[in-house]
Parts: C-alpha cells; sequence; structure tokens
C-alpha cells in the first residue's frame, strides 16, 4: 500500500465531502470491454476511439466485494464489519439459482441498503411488476420497487487515441465437441493494439446520505480500485491500472472546478499528430498530484 492509499485511507468523514478522481487504464493487445453488439469485439464510436462503459468498471469491482478471499484481505486492513457487503448485482440473487427478488422486495428500504454494498455506493433500480391493476381497463402495472440514485459513479470512458483494432482466428490440436480431434475459434482474439483511457468517477455526499453510503464503504471501493484488472481472461491479460488519483473536497458542496481537474488529470499525447493510434504508454505525459496544487482540495495518488 503506497503512501497516497495510506493517507486517503485515515482521512475522517470521507463520505461528507465531495470526491473527484481518475482511474488511468493502459491496454496493450487486449479487450478492456467487449460489446456485445459486434460479437464481444472492443468498444469503439464511429471515429475509432476506444470505449469503456461506466458499467464494465462497476462489474469488475462488484465482483471484487463478492470474492470471499478479497474481503478476508480488505477486513483485516481497513477494519470493517463482516456485514453489510453483500452484492444486489449478483448471479446469487438472479434467476432460477438465485434468491427470490420478491422476497429482496419486501425487505425495508433501511435493510435493503445496510445490506448491499453496491447499492449503497452505485445505486438500484428494482421493479416488481407483478401487482395487476385489474380496475384500469389498460391493465396498467402496479409497481413497487426499490429506486436509488448511485452516489458514486463513473464516466464512460473514452481512449485519449484512435485505436487498432486486431481481430484474428485461433486453432486448437484437441476439439471442444467429443466428435473432433482438434479446434478452430474464428475471431477469437479480438484486441486493442494499444490504447490509454482515462476513467473519471465522482461522489456526491447528499446522494451518498440517501443510500446510506458510509467511509467503509468507499474506502473499500479504493483499496479495491487499483486490481479490477486483475481478474484475468485470455484476452485481457493486457490491461493494467498505472495511475489514479482522487482529489477530496473541503465539503459537499465541492471547492475546486471539476472541468479544470479533469483537464489537468487527462494523459497528455506526445507529438503532433494526438489522433494517430499509440504504440506504448511512452507515448503519453501522466500527470501527478503536484500539477494540481493550485485547486482548493487535498488530492492523493493511490497507484
Amino acid at each position: 500500500m503506497n503512501e497516497g492509499l495510506k493517507n486517503l485511507l485515515i482521512v475522517e468523514t470521507l463520505r461528507d465531502k465531495a470526491i473527484d478522481g481518475v482511474v488511468i487504464l493502459n491496454c496493450e493487445n487486449s479487450n478492456p470491454n467487449g460489446d456485445p453488439d459486434v460479437g464481444g469485439a472492443p468498444r469503439k464510436d464511429s471515429e475509432d476511439f476506444g470505449l469503456i462503459s461506466a458499467e464494465s468498471i462497476k462489474r469488475k469491482l462488484r465482483d471484487l466485494v463478492e470474492d470471499e478471499t478479497v474481503m478476508a484481505t480488505a477486513r483485516k486492513v481497513l477494519g470493517i464489519p463482516q456485514k453489510g457487503f453483500e452484492i444486489l448485482e449478483s448471479h446469487r440473487s438472479k434467476g432460477k439459482n438465485g434468491e427470490n427478488r420478491a422476497d429482496i422486495l419486501k425487505m425495508s428500504d433501511a435493510d435493503f441498503r445496510a445490506r448491499f454494498w453496491d447499492v449503497r455506493v452505485f445505486g438500484a433500480m428494482l421493479l416488481d411488476d407483478s401487482k395487476k391493476d385489474k380496475k384500469d381497463k389498460k391493465d396498467k402495472t402496479e409497481k413497487s420497487h426499490k429506486n436509488f440514485r448511485g452516489a458514486f459513479q463513473f464516466v464512460h470512458a473514452s481512449s485519449v487515441s484512435r485505436v487498432i483494432q486486431i481481430t484474428q482466428s485461433v486453432s486448437r490440436k484437441t476439439g471442444t465437441n467429443g466428435d473432433k480431434d482438434r479446434g478452430l475459434g474464428p475471431n477469437a482474439i479480438n484486441i486493442i493494439k494499444h490504447a490509454v483511457y482515462p476513467v473519471y468517477f465522482s461522489y456526491r455526499p447528499a446522494l451518498g446520505k440517501a443510500t446510506g453510503t458510509t467511509d467503509n464503504d468507499l474506502k473499500l471501493l479504493f483499496f479495491l480500485i487499483d486490481k479490477i484488472f486483475d481478474s484475468y481472461s485470455v484476452n485481457r491479460v493486457g490491461v493494467d491500472v498505472v495511475k489514479t488519483i482522487v482529489g477530496v473536497h473541503k465539503n459537499a458542496l465541492g471547492t475546486f472546478n471539476r472541468y479544470i481537474f479533469k483537464d489537468s488529470v487527462k494523459p497528455i499525447r506526445k507529438g503532433e499528430d494526438k489522433s494517430v493510434p499509440s504504440s506504448g504508454l511512452g507515448d503519453y505525459v501522466l500527470c501527478d498530484t503536484e500539477g494540481l496544487k493550485n485547486l482548493d482540495g487535498d488530492f492523493f495518488s493511490i497507484v
């Protein structure tokens, strides 16, 4: 644990202060976020800039919190309690093998928030359309629901430069089917050659109060944020968190300009033509907290 993270974790009443920050991702020969609309190929926009969805980042954090080995270490380091860190957006609470959603909907709002970490941090939209209003000729649905706007949000990330996509097939000496003596995976390799993505995030105390966000909730998130791509897959080995900067405002409303902060921490592409795809992290200049000293806040480099 570096000094920046140590200092951030001892900040008192973190939940009562506005927070802005950025996670810098370096991607080499990997697929940081597949797009199901194009067969799992790396997400891109119409101008060939790479994209990473906010939900993809939140999914990885949920998976870490749901991992008991990870949480055993987090509890030891952070001293957080055993209960109250379940994940709502989990396979355990979905589908035929999951917990009955009707039972979750019957919980009081207070118990609902107290039980699920991702509800307190990212919010939730859980609808129940099982009750029908028979008096209404249009058969409208009477919905009882749990709807909380998230206090901590990531922004959909766009790569600093355009990206080159590589698509290839792979072969196997053994087949995946019992009657095959060899195998072929068409377009199994679907990766970005290189890209750098700044993933911006923010936390607002007014929303955190509504969901019951605690200091422990936020400290757990920051403790785990550099590990979001540690769960490797064959096409994601080369994605790494190379820097994370957290800016803590002096109050709940904010004491530094959010736009100036984001502009100050964005990686700078070297060279004249910044739209040309990059070949490595050395093609960029990354900022540090020294460049933020004129802003009214406390800044921590935690990776």
